[in-house]
């Protein structure tokens, strides 16, 4: 029985270092993340509740979080404000930042000396090429990032960005956006429908159905990204008053 327990203990204790190890691997960076509610550590395979914390730690790195209230994560060149029901996981590596958002909106400042950042989204992966300040602003680019079902929107607020992804380079200007839509295939049922029409058959107009629809698809697909206009984005901030310092005399990065 002695064995048993002791046994039990140490299966309890292996699983509790291998939920929080990357946790203490987010000591070696200085970013932190700083809630206002609860923040919980998700299970990467079944998004469940694995633990949760509601103060002030290094942050976790690369381990899927869900938002209860909004959290600031702040570094020296980078603030990111995920806000209420966002889940996401960052990582600072060596080389690059990287930020993944399954659903929600993460807001950024960013600042030119910030390392490169990748965002990770379920429609395509863009990276940060450049970004580029505007003259008398804060000194940072802000703007957000929002996942939801079928969309990903990228877009800045103050100053520019220079991304890349599968639909190769392109520039956001201040006051615009990059829609990001989830692939369309065909149903399999109306895939059959349209192999039984016959040749030369012209669907009426107005219709969706077959390789036709999505804009010029290649067999039913589309993934289409747009750049808009961003009439009334929202500003980035939460009005908890935090500001990103770095060193020298460079100026904080305050949310709005």
């Amino acid at each position: 029985m002695v064995l048993r327990g002791i046994a039990k203990v140490l299966s309890l204790v292996m699983v509790f270092l291998l939920i929080m190890q990357p946790v203490f691997a987010g000591a070696a960076s200085s970013a932190r993340i700083i809630p206002t509610g609860k923040v919980s550590v998700l299970g990467e395979a079944d998004g469940r509740e694995l633990n949760h914390f509601k103060s002030e730690m290094p942050l976790p790195q690369g381990i899927l979080m869900a938002c209860s209230g909004n959290c600031l994560i702040q570094t020296q060149h980078l603030q990111l404000v995920a806000q209420d029901q966002a889940v996401f996981a960052a990582s600072d590596g060596e080389q690059q930042w990287d930020l993944t958002v399954k659903n929600g909106r993460v807001d950024f400042a960013i600042r030119p000396e910030a390392k490169p950042i990748a965002f990770h989204t379920p429609h395509d992966v863009l990276r940060i090429e450049q970004a580029v300040i505007p003259a008398g602003g804060s000194g940072a680019v802000r703007g957000y990032i929002s996942v939801r079902d079928k969309v990903t929107e990228v877009a800045v607020e103050e100053g520019a960005l220079q991304v890349s992804g599968a639909n190769g380079v392109q520039v956001i200007q201040p006051g615009h956006s990059i829609l990001l839509a989830q692939a369309q295939m065909t149903p399999p049922q109306q895939e059959k429908k349209d192999k039984d029409k016959p040749a030369g058959y012209v669907p009426p107009s107005g219709s969706t159905s077959g390789a036709g629809a999505g804009g010029g698809g290649i067999g039913g697909i589309s993934t289409p990204a747009l750049v808009l206009g961003g009439a009334g984005l929202a500003g980035i901030g939460i009005g908890l008053g935090f500001a990103l310092t770095s060193g020298g005399d460079e100026k904080p990065i305050s949310p709005k």
